[in-house]
């Protein structure tokens, strides 16, 4: 697997999305954060099986009100890891689609077209979607975590060669230059910085 950092580490994020979410301090903006960065995830899926704009309201509030009720009780050295957990609350979110159908299917309250949509959301390549976009949350929020812990583990000079680089994608030129190294520093600046991204991944991903 190839890790590339999604965004550069601010003040703001050098504390994981997911921490802030479980601080009643700092909830309230992590939560909206949350919304902004994974809301789309759940509207593409519902536009993919061409569910209308209604129940599109219902899939999206179910789901998000799951991870909100449910990341309190979150703790990663009691329960696993990250990502078995979002895939969990996945699966969970899809049976209470499966529930709605079969209620709305014994009242005989819906249409055809709009169990169309239902059919394609609870399907099996429903359910695999969904746990695909749950487990890009996982990854983002992983590699969020592991920036966080290897800018912290390594000097400011090293990481600001590896942001130039990776992130800003400047030259090697630019970079030596900039930085008054050779290219063979500012080479195993950035692959030493890969190396403690990925060893950091790896160790979140398996706790």
């Amino acid at each position: 697997m190839e890790l590339r950092p999604l965004e550069t580490c601010t003040p703001e994020t050098r504390v994981s999305l997911l921490a802030r979410m479980t601080d009643p301090r700092r909830r309230a903006d992590a939560w909206n954060q949350f919304l902004d960065r994974y809301a789309s995830s759940i509207w593409s899926w519902c536009r993919h099986w061409g569910v209308n704009p209604s129940i599109e309201e219902d899939v999206l509030q179910e789901t998000m009100v799951r991870v909100l009720n449910s990341i309190d009780f979150f703790e990663r050295r009691r329960t696993g890891s990250f990502r078995r957990w979002l895939r969990e609350l996945a699966h969970s979110s899809w049976l209470q689609l499966h529930r709605e159908r079969e209620r709305q299917l014994a009242e005989r309250n819906a249409t055809a077209h709009g169990m169309n949509a239902w059919d394609g959301l609870t399907s099996k390549e429903g359910h695999d979607q969904l746990i695909e976009a749950f487990d890009a949350w996982a990854t983002q929020e992983l590699l969020e975590l592991a920036m966080t812990r290897v800018r912290d583990r390594v000097c400011l000079e090293t990481w600001t060669t590896y942001e130039m680089l990776a992130v800003e994608l400047r030259s090697i030129e630019e970079v030596t230059e900039a930085s008054g190294i050779s290219t063979e520093q500012a080479y195993n600046r950035l692959f030493r910085v890969r190396r403690y991204l990925k060893q950091e991944y790896e160790a979140l991903d398996a706790e």
